[in-house]
């Protein structure tokens, strides 16, 4: 496997409907790091990868990772909802430092939201969705879980649909 000196382990591949999915499996790293290790390897990134999606763009993750493709000239359009989970001047903070970014494009929309989404593929051919967008905070999680799961599985089943009807085939989903 080309990454396994990045720490993951094994692949699987599979489809779903004629989009491409690859889960990688890894030890002892969190989802930031592999993360990291993806976006910040040549060896993963392609010359090919022009244009990317990263959902939940001013979140902490997606953040970084917008960034990172940014740094490596690839064209990325962020999503997210800018709710309140916490501090909205945190993610403000972020899509600010994206935002003077010439490459960088932003719609705030929740992917739960079909119609809030369909416009960010409208006229778009992405290479790759980094589909990091989900609801924060444990302990409402907990209090309110089918928040938790409309949310973050509705979001999910409907970016697999957008790409589906574009023909975008790759998918990093954490």
């Amino acid at each position: 496997m080309e990454c396994e000196e990045e720490g993951l382990v094994s692949e699987e591949r599979w489809g779903w409907r004629g989009v491409g999915l690859v889960v990688f499996m890894f030890k002892q790293k969190t989802a930031y790091e592999v993360l990291r290790s993806l976006v910040g390897s040549e060896m993963c990134i392609r010359d090919s990868m022009k244009t990317a999606l990263v959902t939940g763009s001013a979140g902490f993750i997606a953040h970084r990772v917008a960034r990172r493709l940014l740094d490596q000239g690839v064209d990325v359009v962020g999503v997210d909802n800018l709710n309140d989970a916490y501090d909205i001047r945190i993610k403000q903070h972020r899509l600010a430092d994206l935002s003077g970014r010439e490459r960088f494009r932003f719609f705030e929309g929740d992917i739960e939201n079909l119609y809030d989404l369909k416009p960010v593929f409208d006229g778009r051919q992405f290479d790759v969705v980094f589909n990091l967008a989900a609801r924060a905070g444990v302990r409402y999680s907990i209090e309110n879980p089918h928040v938790y799961m409309q949310s973050n599985a509705q979001g999910a089943l409907n970016i697999l649909e957008l790409m589906r009807q574009s023909g975008c085939g790759k998918l990093v989903l954490a």
